[in-house]
């Protein structure tokens, strides 16, 4: 078991992997193409070409448009027919060429050799491989011989307690979310040209068969590729590295020594971690998703914030959350603008729940007429119907405790639909049944 005082060191510890996404610091760019040409050599392989994307949408097409590029060769690729003309609105024609050439700059000229096959063959089960049946064996068997397998144990249990939530809710906010990246990509896919839409296919079936799996009779016909671009699922990162955390504390604050090759390649993995968000591993290139100017999140680690971007990129595609929900920019930016008339119009589930607490709970009851239906000395309840919806109960109840000035202020707490009486409201936020509530003193 872990000692009082190593616990203390471990939580004094976490926040180094906490902050990850905060960090307002731009990656050390030569360090990281160090790290990823050493872990490459692990696997045999020459350094290959590393591709930053700066934003989400960069993250879903460049895979695409490099590959092409690269297969194409640079002089083709400059002057390429699959560039898009006489396509409207303007802004998809806009981003489009701005993509194109970025992807084109992106790409190491002199080191794409004619005849280079793209983005090669897809890495992840092989990165995989590496990761779990390599280097965590090693690890476990080092650190295990050093302060024993229980405490070891106990380690990887706080680590996995401690870093799993906040790391799944770090890759649904900057791998998973987008709806401005989405929309753009919805309106490009419609216009592409036929040649792209074949490598496409093409670099989508290489991330959805495994290397262990492309003899899968499925025919891959059948699969929807009109929607995004390379499968999300494909990138690396650090939701799925967070377990180093216990063998780089073991040791930074158990003193563990590792063998040197094993201790340099658990800190080029850990260079990985800390200086991007995601990867995505091919033969001849490696996608580097690269870390957002800022994340801000709620207690939760949720991407959350209530008056600005949650989310914001080094290209400037800024998503908006609330409580790990993305919403429309507007309902952040302009929450002045929103009305009973949109919140009630709203078919979304859902997003109506957090219209409603942008509006704010006490001022939608107030303001869209919702029926008072009880009241007894434990408080008022009121019901709002909507359409298409459960209705929205909430319970108005008294503080107790008086204001400075004297006064007591009302509080409006939103309970389950099914509830009737202001007492079994008051109850249920004490996780009590009506018959169960039966306070001494209130507080």
């Amino acid at each position: 078991m872990l000692t009082e005082v190593e616990l203390k060191k471990f939580r004094e510890y976490l926040p180094e992997w906490l902050a990850f996404g905060r960090d307002p610091e731009p990656a050390d760019w030569l360090e990281l193409q160090e790290s990823i040409s050493e872990i490459y050599v692990l696997l045999g392989l020459e350094e290959p070409q590393i591709i930053p994307c700066r934003g989400p949408l960069q993250q879903l097409i460049f895979p695409v448009l490099v590959n092409l590029m690269m297969r194409l060769g640079e002089e083709r690729s400059k002057e390429s027919s699959l560039k898009i003309a006489q396509m409207e609105p303007q802004v998809v024609r806009g981003e489009w060429t701005s993509l194109w050439q970025e992807a084109f700059d992106s790409i190491d000229w002199i080191r794409n050799l004619p005849g280079t096959t793209g983005n090669g063959t897809f890495l992840y089960d092989r990165m995989e491989r590496l990761l779990k049946r390599i280097l965590k064996i090693k690890l476990v068997s080092a650190i295990d011989n050093q302060i024993g397998a229980e405490k070891h144990e106990t380690l990887e249990r706080e680590t996995n307690d401690s870093l799993t939530r906040p790391f799944q809710q770090l890759e649904r906010a900057l791998l998973l979310g987008g709806t401005e990246p989405a929309h753009i990509w919805n309106s490009l896919i419609m216009r592409l040209p036929q040649p792209f839409l074949d490598e496409l296919k093409i670099v989508r079936r290489e991330q959805m068969y495994s290397e262990e799996n492309k003899s899968s009779d499925e025919p891959f016909q059948s699969r929807r590729v009109d929607r995004i671009g390379p499968a999300q699922t494909s990138w690396m990162g650090a939701w799925d590295w967070y377990w180093l955390a216990s063998a780089d504390f073991a040791r930074k604050g158990l003193s563990c020594k590792l063998d040197e090759p094993v201790s340099n390649e658990l800190d080029h993995w850990m260079r990985l971690t800390t200086h991007a968000t995601a990867y995505l591993f091919y033969e001849n290139c490696c996608y580097v998703f690269l870390k957002p100017r800022t994340v801000s999140q709620d207690d939760s680690f949720r991407a959350h914030h209530p008056s600005k971007a949650a989310v914001e990129f080094v290209d400037n595609t800024a998503l908006y959350f609330w409580h790990g929900i993305e919403v429309p920019d507007h309902l952040i930016k302009q929450p002045q603008k929103l009305f009973i008339r949109h919140i009630e119009a709203e078919s979304n589930a859902e997003l109506r729940r957090i219209m409603i607490e942008i509006y704010g709970l006490e001022r939608f009851i107030k303001d869209s007429s919702a029926k008072q239906i009880h009241q007894d000395n434990y408080g008022t309840l009121y019901r709002k119907e909507l359409r298409g919806d459960e209705a929205v109960i909430v319970v108005k109840v008294k503080n107790s405790t008086p204001e400075p000035d004297g006064s007591f202020k009302d509080y409006f707490l939103r309970v389950p639909p099914e509830t009737r009486t202001a007492k079994a409201a008051v109850a249920w936020t004490f996780g009590l049944s009506e018959n169960e509530y039966k306070p001494t003193k209130e507080t």
